[in-house]
């Protein structure tokens, strides 16, 4: 099990290499630009306005920009959009790749359980997500963090950010609790992921169905954060469970946090009895 789980790491050590190099300069170049918007309220607030609210919503403008608070849930938006769709792909991947590279015999021939063997892909998509979601943690230490200190035009907009928020948190808390949202979401696409591969029958189009299962959930949120009266179909997405804007208000929920518990719980579980039963010669 152990030397399947090595396999996988050592499988996608590059391209995880990229991803994590991408994200970081990413979320570095966006947050550098910050303490500027926060000098121009004027000037965000137009751009915004000049935009329908569903594509305010899309694009994560929730609140006015000038705001720490504001920026951050845009920018982190668009940084779960890009992992939420590299946990995807990747959990895909480690289910369909066998049949893809004609490797299957390098699984079958071992002394495991094919249960065990999907527990070891997972394990290694698990440290992976870890890894790039360190990668963001980091990010967010040297560039965002340090511009809320660092500048009294961006101190004094806390404050404005927090009132429009409602917040009952501190700032720099509800950021980890948001950075911890997310990586329990691409846990939650990971073994999606898997589970999609292990359940279809075209381990060629894995990939593409993924990235389509992604974006449809991004497309959810969008329509039930716009709307604000069908909360309840947020719980068909799992860009909502953890919704920055919420979690920098009121921390994470519990309800959802047990709901992301047992889809990957459910998830791992239904993988292994497909798997079981799959023939990925």
């Amino acid at each position: 099990m152990f030397a399947i789980f090595k396999r996988e790491m050592r499988a996608h050590v590059k391209s995880l290499f990229f991803w994590a190099v991408g994200i970081f300069f990413l979320i570095f170049i966006s947050f550098i630009k910050f303490e500027s918007i926060a000098t121009t309220p004027e000037a965000s607030d137009a751009m915004v306005d000049m935009m329908p609210q569903i594509i305010q919503v899309m694009f994560g403008m929730a609140m006015p920009l000038y705001t720490p608070q504001g920026y951050f849930i845009m920018i982190l938006l668009w940084i779960g959009l890009a992992v939420f769709l590299h946990a995807a792909l990747l959990g895909a991947s480690l289910i369909s790749k066998e049949q893809q590279d004609k490797t299957a015999d390098f699984l079958l021939v071992r002394p495991l359980r094919r249960e065990k063997i999907v527990l070891a892909k997972a394990l290694a998509g698990i440290a992976q997500v870890v890894m790039l979601n360190a990668v963001i943690w980091l990010a967010v230490q040297v560039s965002l963090l340090p511009a809320l200190t660092g500048s009294s035009t961006v101190s004094a907009v806390i404050e404005t950010g927090a009132l429009a928020l409602g917040s009952t948190i501190d700032l720099e808390q509800g950021i980890y609790l948001a950075l911890a949202g997310l990586l329990l979401t691409q846990v939650i696409y990971l073994v999606l992921g898997m589970l999609g591969a292990t359940a279809s029958r075209s381990p060629r189009h894995t990939a593409a169905y993924a990235a389509i299962f992604v974006l449809l959930g991004y497309l959810l949120y969008s329509v039930v954060a716009a709307s604000g009266e069908v909360d309840f179909l947020g719980v068909l997405t799992p860009f909502w469970y953890f919704f920055s804007q919420r979690v920098l208000t009121d921390g994470l929920s519990a309800a959802y946090l047990g709901l992301s518990a047992v889809i990957v719980i459910v998830g791992i579980y239904a993988a292994c009895a497909l798997y079981r039963r799959r023939d990925v010669v």
